[in-house]
């Protein structure tokens, strides 16, 4: 009544059986009511009957709910009234955009359950609860899809991609640790490679320069007895020097080989005559040694494009390393033909052989094979590998034919001139 009174009072003159069905009038009735019980919280604070105040609520004191928002002291009230219309216009006209997108609809209730204002039509099966302790607010959050089979399929997808992404992460982590370990494997041969390399050589060189000090030291202190043994002694000097001095020369070489700075000097040369030339002085190396070169020379000129020093080396190597390899059989076979407008220039020995396992990598550097290491025989690792380099310099590629205990021929292939 005291709100009834207040309307009329401001100036409100409809009869009172209109105002009941008015839906204007409920609204005003609604908030009167809540001014009135603000107003009545005041004077009990006021009169010491009650504490200061300052939260916000939902009052129902009608059948329409009534969210009061109050600061209250001794001094003064200050007040906010909102109905269902207001709250919605505020709360929820702006998120609509936001529901619609995502397929939802909401629901608000006060604590005890009551229903405030819903979007909630048919039969609509909750998603999810929000109490007001948890939103802060003053009411209940319920949320429902508007479209279940849709937010199911949405729910699949997400699924989906998440298992899909979880899949690639672990397959990038998989393969990353992959490339991670071989990194450091190949570090590591390379690194015992390398170690096995410096071994070696520091052995290439201390064998020659032993003998060689030996001998010096016999043919200095005079006790070398007669000319015969003196020349000899002055022979393997020579030897051994010119065999220092080509270890060293493959060592400068191949560090220009590995630095891209190493210089060939093409020219038109009989290739012929460098094979021989060659294999003759090889063949005085190793006659002491027992070992002979059968060379199968063609009887006319063979003219190519090439550097003679480096392709005389490369030549060299391939027969020192059958020489190195051969234990048993003391003769190394070196061929010169012409096949398909190609020079073919082979080097074929009957020894240790090499396993198909090491025919690729038997060309890499610093690699020596199993049976160099089972057999403790000398050598850098270095010299297949120069002979790769310099061959594939001058357009060319060699080939490896080679079983364990049989033999191994390797093969030069070089273009002939135009």
């Amino acid at each position: 009544m005291k709100a009834l009174e207040w309307l009329q009072a401001g100036g409100i003159s409809t009869a009172r059986d209109s105002l009941e069905t008015d839906s204007n009038y409920q609204v005003l009735r609604t908030l009167a009511e809540g001014t009135s019980v603000i107003w009545g919280e005041w004077e009990e604070i006021r009169s010491g009957q009650a504490t200061e105040d300052q939260s916000w609520r939902i009052l129902q004191l009608t059948d329409s709910p009534l969210l009061t928002i109050m600061k209250t002291s001794t001094n003064q009230a200050v007040g906010l009234l909102a109905g269902p219309g207001t709250i919605e216009q505020l709360w929820i006209t702006g998120l609509q955009p936001l529901f619609d997108q995502q397929g939802v609809c909401i629901r608000l209730t006060d604590n005890t359950g009551k229903e405030i204002l819903s979007h909630f039509s048919g039969n609509i099966e909750l998603r999810a609860v929000r109490t007001s302790s948890e939103t802060r607010l003053p009411w209940t959050l319920h949320l429902a899809s508007t479209d279940p089979g849709t937010a199911l399929a949405e729910f699949k997808t997400r699924n989906r991609l998440l298992l899909t992404g979880l899949i690639l992460i672990a397959a990038l982590v998989l393969f990353g640790s992959f490339l991670i370990t071989r990194a450091v494997m190949h570090e590591l041969r390379v690194a015992r490679l390398q170690s096995d390399f410096v071994a070696a050589v520091s052995h290439e060189f201390r064998s020659p320069l032993t003998t060689m000090r030996q001998l010096s030291e016999m043919l200095a202190r005079g006790r070398v007895e007669n000319d015969e043994r003196r020349n000899k002694y002055y022979s393997v000097l020579v030897r051994e020097g010119e065999r220092l001095h080509r270890l060293v020369e493959d060592l400068l070489d191949f560090g220009r080989m590995e630095s891209r700075t190493m210089g060939y000097e093409m020219k038109s040369l009989d290739v012929v005559a460098l094979t021989d030339t060659v294999v003759r002085e090889f063949s005085m190396e190793v006659s002491d040694l027992g070992y002979q070169v059968d060379l199968s020379n063609a009887t006319f000129p063979i003219m190519i494009q090439a550097d003679p020093e480096a392709l005389g080396r490369a030549l060299w190597n391939l027969m020192d390393n059958a020489v190195k390899y051969s234990p048993d059989s003391k003769t190394i076979w070196v061929g010169l033909e012409m096949k398909d407008n190609r020079l073919e220039l082979s080097v074929r020995d009957k020894g240790l052989g090499i396993s198909s396992d090491e025919k690729e990598a038997i060309f890499d550097k610093f690699v020596r094979g199993d049976t160099s290491r089972q057999t403790h025989k000398g050598g850098t690792g270095i010299g297949l590998s120069m002979v790769k380099q310099i061959i594939e310099a001058h357009s060319g590629e060699i080939q490896l034919q080679s079983e364990p205990g049989v033999g191994s021929t390797f093969t030069i292939l070089l273009p002939m001139e135009d």
